[in-house]
C-alpha cells in the first residue's frame, strides 16, 4: 500500500503537482490495489506530494472506507454536491501546475473531454515517460502467459471472417480510411472469435488488432498461441501475427487514415501519426454488433441461464439444510460452494466475477467481497445476499438473489419488497420501439422514490457472450450515455434493483432478460418487452 514516505519518492520534479490515475483500462484495479488497498472495480486515485485521494460512486463508498488507510481521503463522489476527480482538480490547480498521468493508463477520450478546462485555468497535463508506480512496486506480479484457444462456431453463431469484414464495410464507408484499430480486449476477442485468460474474471487476452483492408494485424504475446490457433488465424483468417510489444514500432508508420474509439489510450493515440486518427462516434460498429446477440447466442443463453438456475437451486437447497442443522456456513464457505456446483458442468470455463456472498450488514456493500478468513457466519436474523456468475463456453451469467433463514423483521420485509416491486416493474414492462434503458430505470425507483429509499448503482447492464458480463453500450440506469441506443430483440440486460441500510442490512434481487417483440400494431408500430432468462425462484 502507498504510503506518504512512497508517494514523495514518486516524485518527478517541482513542476509536477499531481500525479493522477484514471481507471480507464482492464489492468488498473491492480495498480489502484497496490497503491491504496482499495480493490473495487471502479475508481480514481489523485496523489499529491502530501496527500492521496481517492473518488469512487456509490456502488463502493463503504468498501473503499474499509480498505484504504489514514494515507488516503475518500471522495464520495456523487454525494452531497461532491465532484468527482476532473470537477475536484479543476476546483484546486493554480496558473502553471502540472498533471502528471501515465499515458498508458488513461485514454485519449478521457484526456480530450479534460484539457479544455485544465487549459482554461492555466494547467496543462504532463506524461512522464517512467510510470510512478512502477518506480516503488518491486514486487509486481508478470503479466500472465495462459494459452488462447479458439471459441467455436457452435457458440459464437458467427464466423470471425464476417465480424472482420463489418469492420473492412466500416473502413470502405469512410473517406479515406485504410485501417480500423481495436484496442479493447473484448472488440477483439469477439472480432476473432478467441478467448484467454489475462484478465482476471474474464475471458480476455492482451492484444491490439489492426484491421486493414489489405491486411490485419495482430499484437498479441506469441508464446500464448499453440499450433492450431496461429493456423487458425494465418490460414483461416489470413491475419498476420506480430510480437504484442513491435505495436509501438508498427503504428508511427501507418500512412492511411486509421479509425479507432476514444477509448485507447493517450500512449497508443500519440504513437499514430496524428493527421491519420479518426475517432469513431460511441458506440462503435463492433460495439454495437456484440451487443446484439444472434440466434444462437441467443439459444446458448437460453441454455446457460437454466443449466446454472438447476446448479443454484442445488446449492441453496443444501445450504438450508446446513444452517437448519445448525451448522456453521460463513460467506465465504457459501461461495465456494456455489462454485463447485457451477464447476460440475462441463460448459464451465471460469466465474465471471468474485462472489458477492454477504450476510447482514455486509451485504449493505454493493460489491462486496468475502475475506477467506473472518468472513461473518450466515445466521438467521439477517438477511443473506448472493450476487455470483459463471462463464460458461455458451454464456455468460450474472445473477443475484436475497434470502431469509429466520423470520424477517418488518425493516428487512418492506426493503426487500419495495426493490421487489422495481424488478417486477422492469420484468414486465412494454414499451415503443425507440425506449432507452435510461427511460426506463425510473420505472425500478419509482416504488422505492415513495419511501424515500434509493440506490446508487444502475438497474441493469447488457451482458456478453463468454465475454466480460459488463458490456454495453445499452442498459438501465441514470447516466445519460444509456440513453443512446435505443433497447431491440437481440438485446441482453440484467435487472437488478437493491436497497441497502449501511452497518444493517442489504437486498437485491437480479435477473437476466432478453428483449421481445410483443406486438405489432395496426399502425406498424412496434412494441417491445422482455423475457427472462433466470429460472431461479424468487
Amino acid at each position: 500500500m502507498l504510503t506518504v514516505l512512497n508517494m514523495s519518492r514518486m516524485r518527478i520534479n517541482d513542476a509536477v503537482w499531481r500525479f493522477l490515475l484514471c481507471r480507464d483500462t482492464k489492468f488498473m484495479s491492480f495498480v489502484t490495489a497496490f497503491m491504496s488497498g482499495f480493490t473495487g472495480t471502479a475508481g480514481t486515485a489523485v496523489v499529491t506530494l502530501t496527500s492521496a485521494y481517492m473518488f469512487t460512486d456509490g456502488r463502493f463508498h463503504i468498501q473503499a472506507a474499509q480498505q484504504m488507510d489514514s494515507n488516503w481521503t475518500l471522495v464520495k463522489s456523487g454525494v452531497n454536491g461532491l465532484p468527482d476527480w476532473d470537477g475536484w482538480l479543476l476546483q484546486n490547480v493554480a496558473p502553471g501546475m502540472r498533471v502528471g498521468v501515465d499515458p498508458t493508463l488513461v485514454s485519449i477520450g478521457s484526456i480530450n473531454r479534460f484539457s479544455p478546462d485544465l487549459l482554461k485555468r492555466g494547467a496543462s497535463f504532463v506524461f512522464p515517460r517512467r510510470n510512478l508506480v512502477d518506480s516503488i512496486w518491486v514486487d509486481k506480479p508478470p503479466l500472465p502467459r495462459d494459452k488462447i484457444h479458439v471459441h467455436p462456431l457452435q457458440y459464437a453463431g458467427t464466423h470471425a471472417s464476417e465480424k472482420l469484414s463489418l469492420a473492412q464495410e466500416t473502413i470502405q464507408s469512410s473517406i479515406d480510411a485504410q485501417y480500423y484499430l481495436l484496442s479493447s480486449l473484448a472488440d477483439i476477442a469477439w472480432t476473432l472469435n478467441l478467448r484467454g485468460n489475462d484478465i482476471p474474471y474474464n475471458p480476455l487476452f492482451l492484444a491490439y488488432l489492426l484491421i486493414g483492408l489489405s491486411e490485419t494485424v495482430l499484437f498479441v504475446d506469441l508464446a500464448k498461441l499453440d499450433g492450431e490457433v496461429l493456423r487458425y488465424l494465418v490460414e483461416q483468417l489470413k491475419v498476420t501475427v506480430k510480437s504484442y510489444k513491435t505495436v509501438w514500432q508498427f503504428l508511427p508508420l501507418l500512412s492511411g487514415k486509421c479509425l479507432t474509439s476514444d477509448d485507447i489510450s493517450y500512449a497508443i493515440f500519440t504513437s499514430i501519426p496524428p493527421s491519420t486518427v479518426c475517432f469513431l462516434s460511441y458506440p462503435s460498429p463492433i460495439l454495437a454488433a456484440r451487443g446484439l446477440k444472434n440466434h444462437v447466442e441467443l439459444s446458448g443463453f437460453r441454455k446457460g441461464n437454466l443449466r446454472d438456475s438447476v446448479a443454484w437451486v442445488r446449492w441453496a437447497a443444501a445450504l438450508e439444510c446446513s444452517i437448519e442443522k445448525g451448522e456453521e456456513v460463513n460467506e465465504w464457505e457459501a461461495g465456494e460452494r456455489l462454485t463447485r456446483e457451477r464447476k460440475r458442468s462441463e460448459q464451465f470455463l471460469m466465474l465471471a466475477k468474485p462472489n458477492i456472498s454477504a450476510a447482514g450488514p455486509n451485504a449493505a456493500l454493493p460489491h462486496y467481497e468475502p475475506p477467506r478468513v473472518g468472513s461473518r457466519k450466515l445466521d438467521r436474523a439477517a438477511p443473506y445476499l448472493c450476487d455470483s456468475g459463471p462463464h460458461y463456453l455458451d454464456s455468460s451469467i450474472d445473477i443475484t438473489r436475497t434470502v431469509h433463514f429466520g423470520r424477517p423483521t418488518t425493516a428487512q420485509k418492506r426493503l426487500f419488497t419495495l426493490a421487489l416491486k422495481g424488478h417486477i416493474a422492469i420484468d414486465s414492462a412494454v414499451f415503443p420501439e425507440g425506449t432507452t434503458g435510461y427511460q426506463l430505470d425510473l420505472w425500478a425507483r419509482k416504488a422505492a422514490w415513495k419511501y424515500y429509499e434509493d440506490y446508487t448503482h444502475g438497474t441493469g447492464h447488457s451482458v456478453g457472450s463468454c465475454l466480460p458480463i459488463h458490456e454495453g453500450p445499452h442498459g438501465f440506469g441514470k447516466g445519460k450515455i444509456l440513453d443512446i441506443v435505443p433497447l431491440q430483440v437481440g438485446h441482453i440486460l440484467t435487472n437488478e434493483p437493491g436497497l441497502y441500510w449501511a452497518d444493517d442490512f442489504g437486498v437485491r434481487t437480479e435477473s437476466m432478460l432478453t428483449v421481445k417483440l410483443v406486438k405489432m400494431d395496426e399502425h406498424g408500430n412496434k412494441w417491445f418487452g422482455f423475457d427472462r432468462l433466470t429460472q431461479i425462484p424468487i
